[in-house]
């Protein structure tokens, strides 16, 4: 785990989301601060952007959930039962979901598999409600997904716990390719 955070850091110090310093002399508070900062642009915000105001909910939903990964990790960092952040918040941290500022190629082949391709390649209002849509339904086939474990209070407020994305994870590319290939 400490390897992946060496990796984050590197890449925000890179991409001027942290201070010019050594990757170990940054906290994990400090990254996950440079990651999601809704009060600030922050690498999340940044890179993730609600392009859709038809899902701003569930864009609010994701953002929500994330947070609260985020903050679990970050109250247990000193204890002896450490909160493990999922792989799916660490592929948004590693800026390797595809959305408005990945590389066009990688934006095309999405838009082709949702069959929403644009002359410009750019990841648009439809690809994002697209990829909610093709992320609902997988998420739906998932049985430890489903049910009352899924849902929490954080906040006073219940949650999700893996909402849908609006953006090309790796699930919804892998959904994308099963039904283009009739496999579903």
């Amino acid at each position: 785990m400490i390897y992946i955070h060496n990796i984050i850091k590197i890449k925000y110090v890179n991409e001027g989301y942290l201070p010019n310093y050594p990757y170990h002399m940054i906290s994990d508070r400090e990254m996950c601060t440079a990651f999601l900062n809704t009060s600030s642009n922050s690498f999340f915000t940044d890179n993730y952007p609600c392009v859709s105001e038809s899902i701003k909910i569930e864009y609010t939903s994701l953002v929500t959930a994330i947070q609260y990964h985020i903050d679990k990790y970050l109250e247990s960092a000193h204890t002896q039962s450490q909160y493990e952040i999922p792989d799916w918040v660490y592929s948004y941290m590693l800026g390797t979901v595809i959305s408005v500022n990945s590389d066009p190629l990688d934006i095309h082949d999405l838009l082709v598999l949702l069959g929403c391709d644009n002359i410009s390649d750019t990841f648009s209002d439809v690809a994002s409600t697209l990829c909610y849509k093709e992320s609902n339904q997988w998420l739906r086939k998932r049985p430890t997904f489903n049910g009352d474990s899924r849902y929490i209070t954080y906040h006073g407020k219940r949650i999700d716990l893996r909402p849908p994305t609006m953006f090309g994870e790796p699930h919804v590319i892998k959904s994308a390719r099963l039904r283009t290939s009739n496999l579903t």
